[in-house]
């Protein structure tokens, strides 16, 4: 069957469903508002709560600094991000003393990443060059996003993920085989314990909810750990390499998982079934990485010794407005339509970026740095055919003032903080499969 043919009857089809459907009245909230008081309304052009650039006010210098680096998701559109990092980690070995062999992960305190996130959050961990991990998505992941997989996608009856996830794993392995501290594919997030704290989200389809694959247990945190014995790979793939239709999902028999019930009660569960990370957290961990700073006091507010830095990279996104007239103007379809396009995903990023320039604000010992930018039209995180647009526009962010100043704020602050929720007495280390725990269906 012509594999255009169905796509486009299904699409018509759906089209058709939807605008059969009655469309209800536009409601106004004309009266919300005395009439002829406009005081409460903000008008347009007006900046309403945090303004733009309070956030991201200088270093102190003299304190003991807690970095901590997020990354979205968002496929091969991860050049971004990984050209934006290469710069941080070598404008820190050039202007920081006695760091010219330092890697950036021996600044930091927590790394975290979701979808393409934890590929180079699992990267930066893992003692990878910034250089390589970028050079993994200029070139190794532009070839990877480049083929056409097995087919194209909607080709009836097979419905088969689009790309082989085998291949990417390859590259993924040999990446850290070649490049990584350990020299080793094998190696598990408990041997990555030495350095700073690993957290990468993938979404269960068992318990219906995110699970963090960390380095460490949860002392002191308030994010779950979940199996620290799995192999860095498997943890990575799990979050990245499992997207429904591009990948397809990964199941993971020995995990074990808690689950609480209405009454608040809480049970033991075996069995997970993994979906790409970014269905569950929706893309951003800003706030997870934040709250994880604020339950272990790094940035309490009335402490003279420390302070908190959290860098966030985004990948990209629509930053364009809908104006007034079309949005209320909106068919149901649009409004389907608008959904299906990771509309919740683009707002919980946002969401949660506004909230923390909030905390910002309130506390001067939590500085927040998030860099993004708007997303050229026609993006998409699975085609590779804007891989120039993407890769210039980590140039833009590299060269933006702010981001200048951070790397140059970080090359002066006294001393950085190191994440340690470990017990004074460890525990026998014991010898792990070397099996991978997670698989395909």
């Amino acid at each position: 069957m012509n594999s255009g043919f169905f796509s486009r009857s299904v699409t018509v089809l759906l089209v058709s469903v939807l605008s059969s459907c009655q469309t209800p009245s536009i409601d106004s909230l004309s009266d919300f508002f005395p009439k002829g008081d406009k005081s409460r309304a903000a008008q347009p052009g007006q900046i309403s709560g945090v303004t733009p650039g309070d956030a991201e006010q200088p270093l102190d210098l003299n304190r003991r600094t807690f970095v901590i680096l997020q990354v979205d998701g968002g496929g091969i559109m991860g050049i971004t991000p990984a050209v934006v990092l290469r710069h941080l980690e070598e404008g820190i070995q050039s202007g920081r003393p006695n760091c010219q062999e330092s890697e950036i992960k021996d600044f930091l305190s927590v790394v975290s990443g979701t979808s393409t996130g934890a590929i180079i959050a699992g990267s930066v961990a893992a003692g990878i060059p910034a250089a390589r991990i970028e050079k993994y998505y200029t070139d190794t992941g532009v070839k990877l996003f480049q083929s056409t997989g097995r087919y194209p996608l909607g080709v009836f009856p097979f419905f088969r993920p689009k790309f082989k996830r085998e291949a990417f794993q390859h590259e993924l392995y040999k990446m850290l085989v070649d490049d990584s501290d350990c020299h080793c594919a094998t190696q598990t997030l408990r041997d990555l314990s030495d350095g700073p704290l690993l957290s990468i989200a993938a979404y269960d389809l068992c318990s219906k909810r995110t699970h963090f694959f960390r380095t460490r247990g949860t002392d002191g945190g308030p994010i779950p750990s979940v199996m620290p014995d799995i192999q860095l790979a498997d943890a990575i793939s799990a979050s990245a390499l499992s997207a429904a239709l591009y990948f397809g999902k990964l199941t993971a028999k020995p995990v074990v998982w808690d689950h609480v019930a209405e009454d608040g009660s809480v049970s033991l569960i075996q069995g997970a079934v993994y979906q790409d990370g970014g269905q569950g957290t929706q893309n951003c961990t800003m706030a997870l990485v934040a709250l994880e700073a604020l339950a272990r006091d790094w940035c309490n507010r009335l402490s003279p010794k420390d302070q908190v830095v959290l860098i966030s990279l985004g990948c990209g996104n629509d930053y364009t407005p809908v104006s007034y007239n079309k949005a209320s103007r909106a068919s149901g379809t649009a409004q389907v339509l608008s959904f299906l396009r990771n509309q919740a995903r683009q707002e919980s990023a946002l969401l949660q970026w506004r909230g923390l320039r909030t905390l910002a604000a309130a506390n001067p010992n939590f500085k927040l740095f998030r860099f993004d930018y708007h997303a050229p039209q026609g993006s998409s995180a699975f085609s590779a055919r804007l891989a120039d647009k993407y890769r210039q526009a980590g140039e833009e962010i590299a060269h933006r003032k702010e981001f200048t100043r951070l790397i140059s704020d970080l090359c002066k602050v006294r001393s950085f903080g190191k994440y340690d929720d470990r017990p004074a007495t460890q525990p026998e280390r014991r010898q792990y499969s070397t099996k991978p725990m997670l698989k395909a269906l």
